[in-house]
């Protein structure tokens, strides 16, 4: 019986398994899974920076939120809660440079 409260990021090797595994519970790509035992409660859209982690698009209840704090905590990072913003014209032209070189 596994009882912790956990969560993966889209990186480790759990979660690769458990996305081959379970495709039905696990959220769209890229995104870190909040698991309270065996039930996935929750996932979010995140990266580590700085020494914090950034949480955005958070999707599950109270209890979610209170393992991702736990989580952070944990790992001696602050946790800071970023805003969805749109992409600048700079970071559009950017990654268009980036994905079609020679091109322009």
């Amino acid at each position: 019986r596994f009882e912790d409260r956990i969560v993966l990021s889209p990186e480790d090797n759990l979660y690769q398994f458990l996305k081959a595994s379970f495709r039905d519970l696990m959220p769209p790509g890229g995104r870190y899974v909040v698991l309270d035992g065996t039930q996935v409660v929750g996932s979010f859209a995140g990266k580590v920076r700085e020494g914090a982690l950034e949480v955005e698009d958070i999707d599950g209840d109270a209890i979610c939120s209170g393992i991702v704090d736990d989580y952070a905590r944990m790992m001696g990072m602050r946790l800071r809660r970023a805003r969805r913003a749109d992409a600048s014209d700079w970071e559009i032209i950017e990654f268009y440079e980036k994905s079609h070189p020679g091109v322009g």
